[in-house]
């Protein structure tokens, strides 16, 4: 698995006093996201200044001259300050659990940069996949910022080409960037069979394998079980043509023989597949099968090209 840094950027995640109403709703996405990048695997970060930080603010008796230092409500306060009741009592308690299994960046980085944003930077620029973890109203200084499990997920999707990563590392990222898709074993192996270089077709298969998880659910309910239509809506959605097999195709039983791949025991035919060159290097997958992944969409093949 590639490893990722995700730093809680204590800039991103005070909440303005005109949005305080807010409040618990930004929180609660931000306890999900840590949740789900703890689940993840990810490095979870945090600077001692988020931590222990000064110029608390009592929301209850704000007077005209901390008004004027700030129009915010800080981190710290909201979640250490006991007379603060701007979060929910639970919210709050799930919270500092999560914080306190985040790594303290001061603590364990030599010459950790000066702040979060400037240490995720780093990272950056060291070929490392990083990024600032902000409420939703929040802003960060080292792009890209994520603050719910959607922006979380395409992140993940970003990964890929800022690490340079090989073609292993790609496939076992892609449980985390593609969750309703699921590979055949060794298919890591088959780039090598595109006559398109790695590097260039990564960023297509990506394109392709995005739409596969996010909207092939979807187009399938839009179109029913009429494939042409399936075909055209992916073909526009992908970039790519996408397509089945054609009848000629299906009636050569020694090509279809070579479309077939095994799941966990289970010979499954792909004939779906997307033309990432219009003769050749090819991508063949499956709707997927309720006994095989729980129904996942499989992807089967990387190919340059199979007979017809």
């Amino acid at each position: 698995m590639i490893e990722i840094n995700l730093a809680i950027d204590e800039e991103g995640m005070a909440v303005p006093f005109s949005g305080v109403e807010n409040v618990e709703s930004y929180f609660s996405d931000l306890t999900m996201l840590l949740k789900k990048a703890k689940q993840d695997k990810c490095r979870l970060w945090i600077k001692s200044t988020a931590l222990y930080g000064i110029n608390l603010i009592n929301n209850d008796t704000i007077d005209k001259q901390s008004a004027a230092i700030t129009d915010q409500i800080m981190f710290t306060d909201l979640i250490f300050d006991i007379n603060n009741h701007v979060l929910e009592k639970d919210t709050k308690r799930l919270l500092l659990k999560q914080i306190e299994q985040c790594k303290e960046i001061d603590c364990e980085v030599d010459n950790p940069a000066p702040t979060t944003a400037d240490q995720v930077r780093v990272w950056k620029d060291n070929g490392q996949a990083a990024a600032c973890i902000v409420l939703r109203s929040g802003k960060t200084r080292t792009p890209p910022a994520i603050y719910d499990e959607k922006s979380l997920l395409e992140f993940y999707r970003e990964v890929p080409a800022m690490v340079n990563c090989t073609e292993t590392e790609y496939i076992a990222h892609a449980a985390i960037s593609f969750p309703r898709l699921h590979f055949k074993k060794g298919i890591d192996t088959e780039f090598r069979r595109f006559q398109e270089p790695y590097p260039s077709i990564r960023n297509k298969m990506s394109q392709a394998l995005t739409v596969l998880n996010d909207q092939l659910e979807d187009i399938r309910g839009a179109c029913g079980q009429e494939w042409a239509k399936i075909a055209r809506m992916l073909t526009i959605k992908i970039g790519f043509e996408t397509s089945p097999e054609s009848p000629n195709t299906h009636g050569n039983r020694v090509a279809m023989r070579e479309r077939h791949a095994e799941f966990s025991g289970h010979d499954v035919c792909c004939d779906w597949h997307v033309k990432f060159q219009p003769t050749t290097d090819r991508m063949h997958f499956h709707f997927g099968k309720p006994e095989i992944a729980n129904g996942r969409i499989l992807i089967c093949h990387f190919v340059d090209h199979f007979t017809t």
